[in-house]
């Protein structure tokens, strides 16, 4: 971009010195065309890197006050001994380390690129989980299965999702329902001629009862909200197996 700045400026002056010895109204105009094509393209780079250390900068105190947050948290499990607190300052711990992984994709993301392609958020959300909760170190790092067609949705739809399949590998993973060899299928659809999104969540090895536990928790209120976000409405299979589907 430089070494192009540098030889359109040499060409205008060039042009300068020819149009003030010749006086020819052409050459005038021409430099005077380009003239303005130079201050505008300084804006433009101006601009540009302005906006990508605005853009650097947010992200960067985003991700310090989640930091910030997180080593709080690791501070009250600590000093907790009731295993009720221990429990929810654990669930709160991987809520915002979720929050650390969407800045982090939307960081990447083109400040331009107004959507989030759906494999890298699920298959970021799902590594975030399985390292949390040391599965790898039970033989469980393909404890989840990503089935999803290659397609971008925006990013304020990716937000809530993301966060929607994290509440519920929370909820699988904290009350175990799961079995070794076994998978969880986390499935994604795209209908292009609708434009509609389709969302699926499979637990085939559930027990029977894993309701009890779900329906008057904390992850359940949330998963609602956020859907209402996405503007939606989930539906829950409790028959047999775990279901949880809607589309957006």
């Amino acid at each position: 971009m430089m070494v192009l700045f540098g030889f359109i400026l040499f060409f205008v002056i060039k042009q300068i010195l020819f149009a003030a010895f010749s006086h020819t109204l052409s050459s005038l105009l021409f430099c005077a065309s380009l003239i303005v094509i130079i201050v505008l393209t300084v804006k433009t780079i101006s601009l540009k890197k302005r906006s990508n250390f605005l853009r650097k900068e947010m992200h960067h105190r985003v991700k310090n006050n989640i930091q910030l947050v997180s080593s709080l948290i690791n501070l009250q499990l600590r000093h907790s001994i009731d295993h009720k607190v221990l429990s929810e300052l654990k669930d709160s711990k991987s809520r915002f380390a979720a929050l650390g992984v969407l800045n982090k994709i939307m960081f990447q993301t083109e400040a331009s690129h107004k959507k989030i392609n759906i494999n890298t958020l699920a298959n970021s959300i799902v590594e975030k989980s399985i390292n949390q909760n040391n599965l790898e170190k039970e033989g469980l790092n393909k404890l989840f299965t990503i089935n999803a067609k290659v397609f971008e949705i925006d990013i304020e739809k990716a937000i809530p999702l993301g966060l929607i399949i994290n509440e519920l590998l929370l909820f699988n993973i904290k009350n175990k329902l799961y079995s070794p060899g076994k998978q969880i299928a986390i499935n994604l659809d795209y209908c292009f001629d609708s434009n509609i999104c389709k969302f699926k969540f499979v637990n085939n090895h559930a027990p029977p009862n894993w309701n009890i536990n779900f329906d008057n928790t904390l992850s359940k209120k949330i998963i609602v909200r956020l859907t209402n976000q996405l503007q939606s409405e989930m539906k829950i299979d409790y028959e047999e197996k775990m279901e949880f589907s809607f589309s957006f």
